[in-house]
């Protein structure tokens, strides 16, 4: 991370620092609506007719949290490299 002569944090550190949070904000909406869906489809009985494509459901949006997770460590692993 840069710092120049008034203990400021570089214009482009503070630019890559800004487009990082809302990256992570909507990484973060993102798994909050997944987050809504797995719960909505939890509550589907084994009984229903269609719980075969509920649980395919389940895995795909289990697999989608997870990459989503995967980019934000990335992310958080680039950012913080750069700020070095």
């Amino acid at each position: 991370m840069e710092i120049n002569s008034t203990g400021d944090v570089s214009t482009t550190d503070r630019a890559t620092m800004t487009k990082t949070e809302e990256a992570m904000k909507t990484y973060g909406a993102m798994l909050k609506t997944i987050n809504e869906q797995i719960r909505e489809l939890r509550k589907v009985p084994p009984t229903a007719p269609d719980y075969e494509s509920v649980t395919s459901r389940l895995k795909k949006l289990h697999t989608q949290a997870e990459d989503i997770t995967d980019k934000m460590q990335e992310l958080v692993e680039k950012v913080a490299k750069e700020l070095e």
